[in-house]
């Protein structure tokens, strides 16, 4: 029966993934943020199917049937209805391949989430051990950490810092301050926490294609909020904004620590 669950959560996923395109699409046309809608539609596909399924395994009473009246009979080979969908009913019969298919589902599922999980505790090692080797220094009396290459980015879940290139030492003061804007507007608002956060549910339904994909809108969406944000901040500076994010992102490594990526333009 986990195989048709899994299904429909897959379902519910897809459903409320074409709610949140919909709904993203009229805030950004009133230059509203969008970055929680994402992070309501993650925690929707979630606990919509999983409290579907809480609910189907409470003990139900029996109905109380009078003495006089003969006992219901009991049809052994009826199929069994596994989840309801309204309008329709999906029914699973005894013989289905589905049910054949739930132990090795089961084994897999735990397989890739220990994977996962190893691979999160991995990178999160690494990225400690990067930190260690990152200076400090100060752009505007900021506190920032300088590396050779990664960066710009926020990383800490507990203390988030801001962490830039060596190069950024070597541009201009109004770029430097739009990189570092930029970035403060990631602690303000606590992206990173949310990113992390929000990551986790994937590693637990690692099957749930919706669920990565919404999770990579919701990144998406929090990189134009930040955006959003600076360039309230910095009033008539989109044109020389957005072209210093594409040199940024020109510039950028593809190999970054865990951390809040800073190349997505308005």
């Amino acid at each position: 029966m986990i195989t048709a669950w899994i299904l429909y959560a897959i379902v519910v996923g897809v459903l409320f993934s074409a709610g949140g395109v919909a709904l993203e699409k009229v805030l950004r046309t009133h230059g509203l943020p969008s970055r929680w809608i994402w992070a309501g539609t993650i925690v929707l596909s979630v606990s919509f199917p999983m409290g579907h399924r809480a609910l189907r395994q409470m003990p139900r009473e029996a109905p109380v049937v009078a003495l006089s009246e003969p006992a219901p009979a009991v049809q052994a080979d009826a199929p069994q209805v596994i989840f309801p969908l309204e309008p329709s009913v999906i029914e699973v019969p005894r013989e289905s391949i589905l049910r054949a298919l739930d132990r090795p589902i089961l084994a897999a599922w735990g397989l890739s989430t220990s994977l996962l999980w190893l691979f999160s505790f991995f990178l999160l090692l690494r990225t400690h051990r990067l930190r260690g080797k990152w200076r400090e220094g100060r752009i505007g009396g900021q506190p920032v950490l300088y590396s050779d290459e990664w960066g710009p980015a926020v990383v800490g879940f507990v203390r988030p810092q801001v962490v830039l290139p060596r190069w950024c030492r070597d541009i201009d003061e109004r770029a430097a301050r739009f990189i570092l804007d930029h970035e403060l507007e990631h602690v303000r608002a606590w992206d990173l926490r949310l990113m992390l956060v929000a990551g986790i549910l994937p590693v637990f339904f690692p099957w749930h294609l919706p669920l990565w994909w919404q999770l990579s809108r919701l990144r998406t969406a929090v990189e134009g909020d930040c955006d959003l944000r600076v360039l309230r901040r910095h009033p008539g500076q989109m044109r020389p904004y957005v072209d210093l994010l594409l040199q940024v992102g020109e510039l950028a490594p593809g190999r970054r620590p865990i951390s809040i990526r800073s190349t997505q333009p308005v």
